[in-house]
């Protein structure tokens, strides 16, 4: 049986849970601590998620999950280390596990992906490809053996997922710009500039990438030289958060 969300929270992030275990306010709850809105209020806005905006984890919560079960908490130190220093990651609700995107990408989108391609357990059916390793790994108390599981993990399936909600976000926001740039052209030579700002015109930079030194590079429609500048954040580790 899948422990509660807390509890998984707990094991790959602690320390993250102080208010909350849901991702949304966890990962607001960090923003905050590393970007100053009034100070630097285009990256804010950058990063920071919009109404209807869904936190996802870039490294599936509750399928990296089963690779902790049964694991003394010892073992699950050296399990999340290993992690952190192998791949220079975040897991569970660290920040730079958690990407906000449209609630309606959400779920149907990159989760339906995941399931399809064997990279999320999925209760409901047969455990295919990685997710199936994984689910057969959680019955080994081996944490040397849960390592090699996770790397494959993370090495094979996560960059194909976070390729995958690249291309998801910058369909939607170009399609949000060609629906914009419709009204527009509706209303002849009326002032529209109320209407290309924003979301909507599709200027909110949509790709936002953690590297290994910690730093937050955000290209604007997923592309850099567009004529839009590329900001970046340094951020924090995660245990001093």
């Amino acid at each position: 049986m899948y422990d509660n969300r807390k509890a998984q929270v707990l094991r790959q992030s602690p320390g993250l849970v102080a208010v909350t275990d849901r991702p949304g306010p966890s990962y607001k709850t960090q923003l905050n601590s590393i970007v100053n809105r009034n100070e630097e209020p285009e990256l804010y806005r950058a990063l920071a998620a919009e109404p209807g905006d869904h936190a996802h984890h870039k490294i599936i919560l509750e399928t990296l999950d089963r690779l902790f079960d049964s694991l003394s908490e010892n073992d699950q130190a050296i399990l999340r280390d290993h992690i952190a220093k192998t791949h220079k990651v975040g897991i569970g609700n660290d920040i730079r596990n958690l990407i906000n995107m449209p609630g309606e990408i959400h779920q149907g989108g990159i989760h339906k992906f995941a399931r399809e391609r064997g990279y999320e357990i999925d209760a409901k059916n047969k455990p295919i490809g990685l997710a199936r390793d994984i689910l057969e790994a959680s019955t080994v108390p081996n944490v040397n053996y849960r390592k090699h599981v996770a790397d494959k993990y993370i090495t094979e399936a996560v960059p194909e997922m976070n390729n995958y909600i690249n291309d998801l976000l910058t369909d939607y926001y170009n399609n949000k710009g060609r629906m914009a740039g419709d009204a527009i052209s509706q209303f002849g030579g009326r002032d529209m500039s109320a209407m290309t700002t924003g979301n909507v015109s599709g200027d909110k930079p949509i790709i936002v990438h953690a590297d290994e030194g910690a730093n937050v590079y955000v290209h604007a429609n997923g592309k850099k030289g567009n004529g839009h500048e590329s900001m970046q954040k340094e951020f924090g580790k995660t245990n001093r958060r």
